[in-house]
């Protein structure tokens, strides 16, 4: 089964694309290898990779702009070598893993490189360079351009990365709110959308960056199911994220969500496969 062709969110007994976030970020560091290596081991089908340049312009793995949040260590990731970070910055306990390094681009190129598909999303500062040294890393380890997506939540880096490269499949991460009168506030909208006029704003903005799909927040309260099933009418591949837990699984994934972007994948398909075999019966 193609993992990126377009679900049916009627009747269908396939499951999502279990996208592993930053690793199996419940059980290991994330970021770090350990993460990484359980994703590989838990045969979970697509990667995510967020990445940072140094001030020496090693690419590491991190989806914060600092490293504060998940090793202590302070100050911004752009302003501090490598070699610097890789002696002082030491992961927080996760799970049974402690003492974990940061991890390079390559490091967990070598690990991952099996891996049917990557996320690769440029956090903070984007660039061109940036840009041309990851997709050369990624095929000095046999990664073709097919199986990468690059999500983003800027318009800017995703016009960006089209213009220097129109074969790339690029993928928008919108965050949106609903307001009390059951309107949509979507970052390229100045006014509010209402509910029944959101699916084709969303697939014409799409449609005017040339994206692959739309990756919308895994929150039954605003992402529902004739949203997902509209905007794929409209041919884009739409993953939710965050789906860490059995009740979201279930919901989206009878919702129809292409992927699921998770923290844990290896127990969320462990709830779908539960819900097909319910369907099977």
């Amino acid at each position: 089964m193609d993992l990126l062709e377009l679900a049916s969110p009627i009747s269908r007994l396939q499951e999502p694309v279990y996208i592993s976030h930053r690793g199996e970020a419940a059980d290991a560091p994330e970021g770090s290898l350990p993460a990484y290596r359980l994703a590989v081991e838990r045969q979970l089908p697509c990667i995510k990779l967020d990445v940072h340049y140094t001030r020496d312009k090693v690419i590491i793995m991190s989806h914060d702009g600092s490293l504060e949040r998940t090793t202590g260590w302070p100050g911004e990731i752009k302003t501090q070598d490598y070699e610097t970070l890789r002696q002082q910055a030491v992961f927080k306990p996760v799970g049974d893993y402690a003492g974990e390094r940061i991890v390079t681009f390559a490091e967990a190129l070598a690990v991952v490189k099996d891996c049917p598909l990557f996320y690769l999303d440029y956090k903070n500062e984007f660039s061109r360079e940036i840009l041309e040294d990851s997709l050369s890393q990624c095929a000095a380890y046999g990664i073709a351009r097919e199986r990468l997506i690059l999500p983003n939540f800027r318009t800017e880096t995703l016009l960006a990365i089209k213009q220097a490269h129109p074969e790339l499949r690029t993928l928008r991460h919108i965050s949106y709110q609903r307001d009390e009168q059951g309107n949509y506030r979507l970052p390229w909208q100045e006014e509010p959308v209402a509910t029944a006029e959101l699916a084709e704003n969303i697939a014409s903005h799409a449609q005017g960056l040339g994206l692959f799909g739309v990756s919308l927040p895994a929150d039954p309260a605003r992402t529902f199911p004739e949203l997902i099933a509209a905007l794929q009418r409209r041919g884009l591949w739409v993953p939710v994220w965050f789906v860490n837990n059995e009740q979201t699984a279930r919901f989206f994934y009878h919702a129809g969500a292409n992927a699921f972007v998770t923290d844990c994948g290896a127990k969320m398909r462990t709830v779908v496969r539960k819900e097909i075999a319910s369907l099977r019966a």
